[in-house]
């Protein structure tokens, strides 16, 4: 009886441990997918910043015309 008890107990500790690995791959999995878009993001806001400067600078040739 005892020993069936440690046996499903450890059963049970094995599962948990399976479903905390699987989390954790998931959790991974979405901590890279999110710097990966916050990497892409990065380099848009950039480019949004060099039209930026474009846009400003062709304004001010306009103005000095």
């Amino acid at each position: 009886m005892v020993q069936q008890m440690i046996f499903s107990l450890h059963q049970d500790i094995n599962e948990q441990k399976t479903i905390l690995q699987e989390d954790l791959a998931k959790e991974e999995g979405m901590r890279n997918r999110f710097d990966e878009q916050l990497e892409e993001l990065n380099k848009e806001i950039i480019e949004m910043g060099s039209m930026c400067e474009e846009v400003i600078d062709k304004a001010a040739q306009a103005i000095n015309l």
